[in-house]
């Protein structure tokens, strides 16, 4: 199992847990960055109070690489989920 596909799982399950919608969930890899997308909804929720929760799972997830000696930065976008 890739590093990068632990990160997703990770990302999937975290995020999952905190939002009202998890069916709507989805999370994309996007070269070293990762792209969720999610009901408009739940942006707040993934954001966090000052950005605290994004900014929790960035460093997890360069925790994560820094591990396995990847010191390449960590970009999340936050997309609105269409069609469902």
């Amino acid at each position: 199992m890739t590093n990068e596909k632990n990160e997703k799982e990770f990302l999937e399950f975290a995020i999952s847990k905190i939002v009202d919608f998890p069916k709507k969930l989805s999370i994309k890899e996007v070269g070293n960055n990762f792209e969720i997308l999610a009901d408009k909804s739940d942006f707040g929720k993934i954001i966090g109070k000052g950005g605290q929760m994004i900014w929790a799972l960035r460093i997890l997830i360069r925790t994560m690489r820094s591990k396995n000696n990847n010191s390449a930065p960590v970009n999340i976008e936050i997309l609105e989920k269409n069609g469902e």
